[in-house]
């Protein structure tokens, strides 16, 4: 009998412990784990709104050049060489990151996903369509896309089709110098987002 009281107590204590851990995870942040990647002082970097990235961590990148593709990189550590002087927003925090491979991109900024989900779709690098992939684990996929203003570049990540679905993540990278402006209202005003 005392052994089914401590069988059935240890049983308790786990439940309760399930509990609390799945009551304490909050819900995926668009914010906190999507970030630019681009070349800074010689380097690959990443600026993200999230102060807790571990070194190794895995960060997936999308160039959203056409045809799309996906590349693989890992935190390497904090950096403050990393930091745009020129970001428009002081909560982004900077990142060396290490490319798994040399990179199809060069040095062109793309979007940065950490902790990412499994739910892939490579269309770009497999089948000459969009990477889409589902980010939050909500069943609906995101798909990825950038414009160009007068002297930058506006990143989105989009759950539904670009440009006609909702606005999950934006970010402005300052290039510089002159582009030619291709952007639509809905890609650069932030009311529309989430």
């Amino acid at each position: 009998m005392s052994r089914i009281i401590g069988i059935l107590s240890l049983a308790a204590v786990l439940a309760a412990s399930c509990r609390s851990n799945f009551a304490s995870r909050k819900p995926w942040s668009f914010a906190e784990h999507i970030g630019i990647a681009a070349q800074r002082s010689g380097k690959e970097c990443l600026e993200i709104r999230n102060s807790f990235l571990a070194p190794d961590s895995p960060v997936r990148l999308v160039n959203t050049a056409e045809p799309q593709t996906i590349e693989k990189a890992r935190i390497v550590s904090r950096d403050e060489s990393c930091r745009d002087p020129n970001a428009p927003d002081p909560e982004l925090q900077p990142y060396a990151i290490g490319l798994d491979q040399t990179s199809a991109h060069g040095f062109a900024p793309v979007i940065a996903i950490v902790n990412y989900g499994a739910g892939w779709e490579e269309g770009g690098e497999k089948h000459g369509g969009p990477v889409a992939a589902d980010l939050d684990g909500d069943g609906k996929l995101e798909h990825f896309r950038s414009c160009a203003s007068a002297e930058g570049i506006h990143l989105t990540v989009w759950t539904g089709q670009p440009i006609t679905g909702i606005l999950r993540w934006h970010q402005y990278h300052y290039l510089g110098y002159d582009v030619t402006p291709d952007c639509k209202n809905e890609e650069v005003d932030l009311r529309s987002g989430q």
